[in-house]
């Protein structure tokens, strides 16, 4: 399964289709983990407009991956509704994750820009 993660100007971009089993968290994760660590961003941002719901397992394991963030201090997240734009939110607060869910690219590239205080993102 194709992983999706690539290096971006000044993030480590994530698109996946879908994380199916805890499994393909794990190694999506490991796969963030390296790029972050080779580019030495500090940032991710997931694109998720086009990914499947993953079983909760999977998500909560990758909710956790964002909320040690050991390679990375602020992590977005392009989602394609509301509803799912405002349980990010709201789920990235009650775990104190440097993290904000947007609907649009631009938007989540300000939110990493400012919150690590450069003045361009690709």
């Amino acid at each position: 399964m194709e992983l999706g993660v690539s290096i971006a100007k000044n993030y480590v971009l994530v698109e996946v289709p879908r994380v199916p089993s805890v499994q393909v968290a794990e190694a999506l994760c490991r796969a963030m983990d390296e790029a972050l660590k080779t580019s030495r961003l500090r940032a991710v941002l997931f694109d998720t407009r086009c990914t499947e719901m993953p079983p909760r397992d999977a998500n909560a394991y990758i909710w956790e991956w964002t909320r040690r963030g050991v390679h990375h201090d602020v992590a977005a997240i392009v989602v394609k509704s509301e509803l799912l734009k405002v349980s990010g939110n709201m789920t990235a607060i009650s775990k104190g994750v440097q993290l904000r869910s947007f609907h649009e690219l631009n938007d989540a590239e300000l939110f990493i820009r400012r919150k690590l205080g450069r003045s361009q993102v690709s």
